[in-house]
């Protein structure tokens, strides 16, 4: 081992993470949205490339917003676990409640953007292993 190896290894430490032990933050109930950021920016010229005819065609869409989402959620505790199964990890969780949860549910409402034609097109596991193939090589 090589002393910036080392340093990676205490940084982690410092926060609670160990080859046998992972601390998360809460409760690991709260849920989100991912979304990969390839989708983000397809998504973005998607909308750009057809907000003008829509807004002609329907008014809905006349000075409003655009969400951009899966329309899916996933609770912190199961992102955990899908992780944990990608990287084959094989140490445990430790949900520290006496940290903040933050907002509940973070779901994104992609009605209009379904409407227009659009979806997302890597799914979240799909992206947690391609984001986890590139750290790893």
């Amino acid at each position: 081992l090589n002393a910036s190896h080392d340093k990676i290894i205490s940084v982690l430490k410092d926060y609670g993470i160990t080859k046998k032990k992972v601390e998360i933050w809460g409760s690991g109930r709260p849920t989100r949205d991912f979304l990969w950021s390839s989708d983000v920016a397809e998504a973005c010229l998607f909308v750009l490339d057809r907000f003008s005819v829509i807004q002609n065609v329907d008014s809905q869409y006349n000075n409003s917003h655009i969400n951009i989402g899966t329309g899916s959620e996933i609770s912190i505790k199961e992102l955990c676990l899908l992780i944990k199964n990608i990287v084959n990890y094989n140490g445990s969780f430790y949900f520290n409640d006496s940290k903040p949860d933050g907002t509940m549910c973070k779901l994104i409402d992609i009605e209009k953007i379904k409407k227009m034609g659009w979806k997302p097109t890597i799914t979240l596991d799909e992206g947690l292993i391609k984001m986890y193939e590139f750290y790893k090589n």
